[in-house]
């Protein structure tokens, strides 16, 4: 699975994601990899990405997706009203 933004922004809540996905996902057999937190993100560019059986995630897409927008969507705001 890759997650991308719809827009650029600032990454937030990956540290989160990962420590979520670090109490799903089997020890072998997957790999992840993500952009750091706080990096500046452009549309569509992938910030996560996830090698495992969609089966051992699959439950926590949706939460996966909603940590990083919410996050995002507030440290973007955030960095715009400087």
């Amino acid at each position: 699975m890759e997650v991308f933004p719809g827009k650029g922004g600032v990454l937030c809540g990956i540290e989160e994601v990962k420590a979520l996905l670090a109490r799903i996902l089997p020890v072998n057999d997957c790999e992840v990899w993500s952009m750091g937190e706080g990096e500046t993100i452009t549309a569509k560019e992938v910030a996560l990405r996830i090698k495992a059986r969609y089966q051992s995630y699959g439950l926590y897409e949706t939460a996966i997706i909603g940590i990083l927008a919410h996050c995002t969507a507030w440290a973007t705001a955030r960095q715009r009203m400087r």
